[in-house]
């Protein structure tokens, strides 16, 4: 129902989070190096 889709984009959004996160660090770390 509507709990499992509403589950399942807070899912998908802190996965964006977390690879949006990563990416930055990534790249201060490149350019810290």
């Amino acid at each position: 129902g509507i709990e499992a889709i509403s589950r399942l984009m807070g899912f998908l959004l802190v996965c964006m989070g977390v690879q949006f996160i990563i990416n930055g660090v990534l790249e201060i770390v490149k350019t810290y190096h």
